[in-house]
């Protein structure tokens, strides 16, 4: 079990932290969204999606978004996968390409 995370980026140290601290920062921001095939591309465009589920009622998206990411989006709880995603988009966003 770590005590710390260290999270890199392009060679570079971006986030080091407690585990609980990475993912008490993503508590309310961690939803699941049921949607159809067709829908998945337009949700991954407009959200951060950390991960995907293929099931019987459709597709099941992990996504993490400050606001609710559209109607019958429910909350979870935040994983490190959450955290880790979050943090590595946060730091594309900020670095000039």
């Amino acid at each position: 079990m770590a005590t710390a995370i260290a999270l890199i980026a392009g060679g570079r140290l971006i986030r080091h932290a407690a585990p609980e601290v990475l993912l008490r920062d993503l508590d309310g921001r961690v939803w699941e969204r049921v949607v159809r095939s067709e829908d998945v591309e337009a949700v991954r465009r407009e959200w951060l999606v950390t991960g995907t589920a293929r099931r019987a009622d459709g597709i099941h998206m992990r996504i993490v978004s400050p606001e609710r990411p559209g109607s019958g989006a429910r909350p979870l709880p935040p994983v490190l996968e959450d955290a880790y995603l979050e943090a590595i988009g946060a730091h594309r966003q900020a670095v000039p390409a």
